[in-house]
């Protein structure tokens, strides 16, 4: 085989995928002295650190999860916050809140809540908590209802046949539930839901397109 010409590796490097950048020291020091300065009282968190492309440069967050709480049993509640990095400033004013802490909900039958699981379900509006239990335990197979929805929909029926995962509990403008996924490979797709007696059917299906350089979901 031939030795590749320097031209060919560049050319080749060039092609290939950037790879993920690594969180700095000096990066997770700063949002521990930025906590430190609005908690501090409080335990250092744990913080989930994650980096993904915006506005075409490199974006670095934060995520910290409150202690969990009984809702009903077995349903388990946090609060979520997540912050933002910008490299301005001096170490302990680089980190932002983005918007209002949020709640986070998961399925947990021992007796302590702990801390939320990875893929907890963000809370998106207002969803009573016995409506949250049965979503979370239905979702399965709602979401085998709604794909047969999915095939009619000129937006939906690309995804229909992709894995999903439930990210997010929201609601409608008419106040229906509904159950937000996302795609193994991109795009969103929202399943809204009625409620006959105590169980949920599902009603109808909206989908979004994966935008470029969105990552795929897992």
């Amino acid at each position: 085989m031939r030795a590749l010409t320097s031209a060919a590796l560049a050319a080749l490097a060039a092609a290939l995928p950037p790879a993920q950048a690594q969180v700095s020291e000096a990066e997770t020091d700063s949002f521990y002295a930025f906590y430190r300065s609005l908690h501090p009282d409080a335990h250092l968190p744990n913080p989930a650190f994650s980096t993904g492309p915006r506005g075409g440069k490199r974006q670095l967050s934060a995520t910290v999860d409150g202690p969990g709480q009984r809702a009903v049993l077995p349903l388990c509640r946090a609060p979520r916050e997540t912050f933002d990095y910008s490299p301005q400033g001096r170490p302990s004013q680089r980190w932002r809140l983005r918007g209002d802490a949020e709640q986070v909900m998961w399925i947990h039958h021992a007796g302590q809540c702990g801390t939320p699981p990875e893929h907890a379900v963000r809370l998106l509006a207002a969803v009573a908590d016995m409506d949250a239990l049965r979503l979370l335990q239905q979702y399965p197979e709602l979401l085998g209802s709604a794909r047969l929805l999915m095939a009619g929909n000129t937006r939906c029926a690309p995804l229909r046949n992709h894995g999903f995962r439930l990210t997010g509990l929201d609601r409608a403008k008419d106040g229906q539930n509904v159950l937000v996924f996302e795609s193994s490979q991109g795009g969103t797709a929202r399943i809204a839901t009625r409620k006959l007696h105590n169980e949920f059917v599902a009603w109808g299906a909206e989908c979004e397109a994966p935008r470029p350089n969105q990552p795929k979901g897992r």
